[in-house]
């Protein structure tokens, strides 16, 4: 009876913690659907602000070819960049079960991930800077879970600064040798206080 009661207490303890585990995931995809949403209105707007443009000038027929170039150009310049953050969206949504590790530089790490906030840094008047080693070095990883954990951290970097009077955040990079084994660290600071010592314990709960 006894074994009954604490099996019982351990199938509810399993639950609930699956259910918040859902709950958190549901609350990650809600804070990257709206932090998309923005990467991508900024670009629709430059879009339909050059196609405006366009059409203003043809409405008073003095659309001129080196005009008519530059507008095009710059739709064809967002509409790549949107193409992007769609691109590096898909990536972001495949499942990690089994997924092989593959040879990726620093840079198109990087890359990747600055393609969904980087507008969001201009938004938030947020300064960005590197320090990047080695970054051309190609290493062995699972390219889409490193990039889903700099997003995380960008962000919550972002929104612990964003009441600060100065904003700005770094990413480093350096080799390591770890167990005789060449290792690529890559360091996220910003300009906030840091997380408090009683919080740190709980950081991955």
């Amino acid at each position: 009876r006894q074994f009954n009661i604490i099996s019982h207490a351990h199938a509810q303890l399993s639950e609930q913690k699956v259910k918040a585990a859902q709950a958190n995931r549901m609350a990650a995809i809600g804070e990257m659907a709206s932090g998309i949403a923005h990467e991508i209105n900024n670009p629709l707007a430059i879009i339909r602000g050059a196609a405006e443009s366009i059409e203003i000038k043809l409405q008073k027929e003095s659309l001129d070819e080196e005009f008519l170039l530059k507008n095009t150009q710059r739709i064809i310049s967002v509409a790549d960049r949107i193409k992007k953050i769609i691109s590096g969206l898909k990536t972001f949504s495949y499942g990690h079960d089994g997924m092989p590790f593959e040879k990726k530089t620093l840079k198109e790490l990087l890359d990747g991930t600055l393609d969904l906030c980087q507008e969001k840094f201009k938004s938030k008047q947020v300064a960005f800077h590197t320090d990047l080693l080695d970054q051309d070095v190609a290493f062995d990883c699972q390219s889409v879970q490193i990039n889903q954990v700099l997003l995380n951290l960008l962000n919550n970097s972002i929104d612990a600064i964003d009441s600060l009077p100065e904003k700005w955040i770094r990413v480093s990079s350096r080799i390591i040798l770890e167990r005789g084994t060449q290792m690529m660290e890559i360091k996220i600071s910003d300009s906030g206080a840091g997380i408090p010592q009683h919080i740190q314990a709980k950081i991955f709960d």
